[in-house]
């Protein structure tokens, strides 16, 4: 089994529920956060190993859990590159996961980007095979961001989207609904898993 994903399969530790929402936000036993659930993180990594994304963009890279979950993707397929792009300067939240456990810095960039990613339309790679997207979750960045990068990525592409069941975030979960739902050249269901799972590929 691949050395990251056995440091990987040993991070769910002590769990903690939110509201009524079906999975947890977990902790390690280090107190190293997490913002999302292992079981959407290994999802993820399924998700990269199934597609074989040449290049991959997430937007909202916090303490790099999720990143961490997309960079063994490409480690297991030894095949692509993950863009993270986050408002904060790296570590700004403390400790990386992907640092944390080792992960080498080939075929990986960490973009800040305060203000929000349309500012800084030239660190976009021109064509994303697939997106992971958990930023702040308000209506009006959240339609500026798909605007944005939904036409980079082509035929076969995938976008997901996280939170999309989590209560409050009710008016980015209809922003993204009505998104796609207006496109038909995109097929998309919202799988119940941690806090919600936006699915998205693109038809034609």
């Amino acid at each position: 089994m691949n050395e990251y994903l056995q440091k990987m399969l040993h991070t769910v530790g002590p769990v903690y529920k939110f509201e009524s929402t079906p999975a947890p936000l977990s902790h390690n036993a280090h107190g190293l956060t997490k913002s999302i659930d292992f079981e959407t993180g290994l999802l993820l990594k399924n998700f990269v190993v199934w597609k074989k994304p040449q290049v991959i963009v997430e937007l909202g890279s916090f303490r790099g859990y999720s990143t961490a979950w997309l960079r063994l993707g490409t480690i297991l397929n030894q095949l692509g590159h993950v863009h993270a792009f986050e408002v904060f300067k790296e570590g700004h939240y403390g400790p990386m996961w992907y640092d944390e456990l080792g992960m080498p810095r080939e075929h990986f960039t960490y973009h800040e980007i305060p203000g929000g990613i349309w500012r800084y339309p030239d660190q976009i790679p021109e064509t994303i095979d697939l997106v992971f997207h958990d930023t702040q979750h308000l209506p009006g960045p959240t339609y500026k961001e798909l605007t944005l990068l939904l036409p980079r990525v082509p035929v076969g592409g995938m976008v997901l989207i996280d939170d999309m069941s989590y209560r409050g975030y009710e008016p980015m979960q209809e922003v993204v609904s009505d998104f796609f739902k207006n496109r038909d050249y995109w097929d998309f269901e919202v799988l119940r898993l941690g806090h919600g799972l936006g699915i998205a590929e693109r038809l034609k």
